[in-house]
This record gives structure tokens, C-alpha cells and sequence, in this order.
């Protein structure tokens, strides 16, 4: 199973599940937080980040890509948006795809993929899970 340093997407992370929540929350993360957590040996699954309701391929995912647009490879990722809009194509694979904000556009592909929009109006295509 492939891993990911905490340090290396901790502010992405935060700001994530800061914008899917439904109540406004803030962190205050200083430069020094993401150099002291490289400093462990502490690592996070994809499947450990995925939201619950990528529950049914969470077992299955392999990385966790954070993108703005264009397509994301064949396998089996947690793949995150940002605050703007996406344009997100999973291609092959089971894949958990989050838009985040703006009005986001995510296509799935071979395999079983979950979409979550989020905040936005969002377009899906190929998603055999849609979530706005």
C-alpha cells in the first residue's frame, strides 16, 4: 500500500476538510508544523483520508494526487480538488475524486469511481457514486 508524509499535504488537507464541512473552521498552521511533523516517520494511507462515502473503494486506494484540472492516470486514487473549479478525469481505476469548491466537472472511467462535488454546481460524468 502506497503512503504520503502527513507534512507534505497537511495545509491541503486542512483547508479540504475545512471547506467540506458544513460549519466554517479555521486553522492556524505555523511553517514551522509541516517541518516538524517530516521530522517522524509518520505516514497516512490514502484509504486513511478518504471521506466515508469512498467507504466501498477506500480498501483499494493507492495514492492521493491533489490537482487543479486534466487527467489523473489509471489506478486507484484519492483525488483532491481545490477551492476553485475542476476539471478532473479519473481515467481507469476505483477512484474517489473530490471537487471541493467552484463548479467542478468530474468524469470517472473504468472502474468504480465516487464523485463529490461539494460546494459549486458540479457536473459528473461516469460516476457510478454522485454526491453534490
Amino acid at each position: 500500500m502506497s503512503v504520503i508524509r502527513t507534512g507534505a499535504l497537511v495545509g491541503v488537507l486542512v483547508a479540504l476538510v475545512s471547506s467540506m464541512s458544513s460549519t466554517a473552521h479555521t486553522a492556524n498552521l505555523s511553517m514551522s508544523t509541516p517541518a516538524r511533523i517530516m521530522q517522524t516517520s509518520s505516514t497516512i494511507s490514502a484509504s486513511a483520508l478518504a471521506p466515508t462515502d469512498c467507504a466501498a473503494i477506500a480498501g483499494g486506494l493507492a495514492d492521493v494526487r491533489v490537482v487543479t484540472s486534466g487527467n489523473q492516470g489509471n489506478g486507484n486514487s484519492l483525488i483532491l480538488g481545490n477551492q476553485n473549479g475542476n476539471s478532473i478525469n479519473a481515467q481507469g481505476g476505483n477512484d474517489c475524486m473530490v471537487g471541493g469548491g467552484g463548479n467542478d466537472t468530474l468524469t470517472g472511467g473504468g472502474g468504480t469511481d465516487v464523485c463529490i462535488g461539494n460546494a459549486g454546481t458540479d457536473t459528473f460524468s461516469q460516476c457510478e457514486t454522485q454526491i453534490q
